[in-house]
C-alpha cells in the first residue's frame, strides 16, 4: 500500500488527528482571487503615433509604436533629420510584422536621443 494511501487512511478513520486550523488574515489581493473580483481586461489599444522631439525639430505624429518593443518612423521623417542624428551604419536586418510581411532594414543610428513630453529616451532607429 502507498505511504500517501494509509496516510488518508488513517485520517479519515480518525486515526491521526488533522492540524488544528488557525485564523489567516487576507490581504486585498487574495480577497479579490478568492472571491473572482479581478478587474476586467481591457483590449489592445492597437499602435498609436506619439509627440516627440529629435534634435530641434518637433514633431506631433512621428512614431508609430508596432506593438513589438520596435518603433518605426517613416523614411520620409528621417531624411529630414539624416544630419542631424548622427553617424549611419551599414546593417541588414530583416524584420517580418506581425501580419507576416516581411521588411529588409539595411541601416542604423544608434543611440539617438528622443525627448517626449519631459523624459529622454535612447534610441536606435533602422531603415
Amino acid at each position: 500500500m502507498p505511504a500517501y494511501a494509509k496516510f488518508l487512511k488513517e485520517i479519515l478513520s480518525n486515526k491521526q488527528k488533522v492540524e488544528e486550523t488557525s485564523v489567516v488574515k487576507l490581504t486585498e489581493y487574495c480577497s479579490a482571487i478568492l472571491q473572482n473580483k479581478f478587474p476586467r481586461k481591457c483590449g489592445d489599444p492597437g499602435n498609436f503615433a506619439i509627440a516627440c522631439s529629435l534634435g530641434s525639430t518637433n514633431f506631433d505624429k512621428s512614431l508609430c509604436d508596432s506593438g513589438a518593443s520596435i518603433i518605426l518612423m517613416p523614411l520620409s521623417i528621417f531624411r529630414k533629420l539624416e544630419r542631424e542624428i548622427g553617424s549611419i551604419k551599414s546593417v541588414p536586418v530583416s524584420l517580418q510584422l506581425m501580419d507576416q510581411t516581411m521588411i529588409i532594414l539595411e541601416e542604423i543610428v544608434e543611440d539617438v536621443l528622443v525627448r517626449v513630453d519631459k523624459f529622454a529616451f535612447s534610441v536606435d532607429f533602422m531603415w
